[in-house]
């Protein structure tokens, strides 16, 4: 079972008349919906948009990135309501298709869930990024506060660490862009490709074109090999640096998807 949306009310307040609740959340950053609670008749339009995938800090990218939440398919959905500290309540809602469209409900079934497989695996390729990116800020952070031998000895694993995983980056997303028109002169990346399909398979209300597969069978093999690749580098290289870190006095680094301006992670000795 996935989880659409989700929807809260406002602290209690005085009267006034009924409102309208929003739509779920919103996209781009947008202040999810409240459930109004004022006197009177209260409506909810309940969003049927799933969840964006995870981006990164300045990325640029060419005909689409593949991670904006598709619309739910049709089919038959859950409403759970809870009101205080009252049981919820559920019910179940049918959604149906565009009467105008020819493509049967399995076709657009199969549709969402292409396009949901987009953007997950797009996502899985930007928490690549990000972590790299993070692990980089702490070495860089920590080539500040180390000297003399112990820096040399930090340098020698931690370059062999940063160089391999920088190849991976360099594979999953087109790091020399710095603005729009960029990707013109820069042959886009593994996460832009496969996410450009997602235009593609949402153009139109059918079963994704033979087309879109082919792509994606080409593609995603390509990925997974980076991302194999990546897991091998952090399990053999990483350790390495968090050794030379300990007999520093230094704590080890610890990858997270979290994405740290250079200047601002600071790393101290072990208290």
């Amino acid at each position: 079972m996935r989880k659409v949306s989700s929807a809260d009310a406002p602290p209690a307040a005085g009267g006034g008349r009924g409102g309208r609740g929003g739509g779920g959340g919103g996209r781009g950053g947008a202040q999810a919906a409240r459930v109004t609670t004022t006197a009177g008749l209260n409506s909810y339009d309940l969003s049927l948009q799933y969840p964006d995938g995870v981006n990164f800090r300045s990325a640029i990218y060419w005909s689409g990135n593949g991670l904006s939440g598709p619309v739910g398919a049709p089919g038959t959905y859950t409403v759970r309501m809870t009101a205080g500290n009252a049981s919820p309540l559920t019910t179940t809602v049918r959604v149906l298709k565009d009467p105008r469209t020819t493509a049967t409900d399995a076709d657009l079934t199969e549709k969402f869930n292409f396009l949901i497989r987009i953007r997950d695996t797009v996502t899985a390729a930007n928490n690549t990024v990000r972590t790299i990116r993070n692990v980089r800020y702490q070495v860089d952070s920590l080539r500040k506060v180390l000297s003399g031998a112990q820096l040399a000895a930090f340098e020698t694993v931690a370059n062999a660490l940063i160089d391999s995983t920088r190849n991976v980056e360099e594979v999953l997303y087109q790091t020399k862009n710095e603005a729009g028109q960029d990707p013109l002169n820069f042959p886009i990346r593994l996460n832009n490709q496969i996410g450009a399909l997602s235009g593609f398979v949402a153009s139109s209300e059918r079963r994704p074109a033979q087309q879109a597969y082919d792509v994606w069978n080409t593609l995603v093999p390509q990925l997974n090999t980076q991302l194999v690749r990546y897991s091998r580098q952090m399990s053999l290289l990483l350790p390495r640096v968090n050794s030379a870190l300990k007999a520093a006095g230094q704590n080890d680094i610890v990858p997270s998807t979290d994405e740290l301006p250079a200047d601002t992670v600071r790393r101290g000795p072990i208290p």
